[in-house]
């Protein structure tokens, strides 16, 4: 099945689908370092959905604010772990997953907080 275009996506959706590969990805990690640095950047997206979750994103407040903040920081991570993930586990569909919601979630989110 195709994923749906980022355009028709909710953030929330897009870190939802994310935080599913990556949990894939975490278990094809074939060392424990690369284990622990997709764990870290898995703790940040689930953190990042349950601001997500709690946050009024219709109204643009102090709290709309300051999940753009923590969105921005999430998005330099991934983009992080997009530029490593090849190196960090070898099954080439996940790591393709992967790559493809951090971008998903990359370009929702720069609509989301310019």
């Amino acid at each position: 099945m195709q994923p749906a275009p980022a355009s028709s996506l909710t953030l929330n959706e897009v870190f939802a689908e994310l935080l599913d590969d990556l949990n894939r990805a975490y278990w094809a990690a074939s060392t424990l370092a690369a284990k622990d640095q997709i764990k870290g950047v898995l703790e940040i997206v689930a953190d990042a959905i349950t601001t997500i979750d709690a946050t009024d994103l219709s109204t643009k407040n102090a709290a709309y604010a300051a999940l753009g903040t923590e969105v921005v920081s999430v998005n330099k991570q991934l983009q992080k772990l997009q530029a490593e993930i090849d190196g960090l586990i070898s099954d080439i569909k996940t790591a393709t997953a992967v790559v493809s919601d951090i971008t998903q979630a990359v370009s929702v989110a720069a609509k989301m907080f310019p």
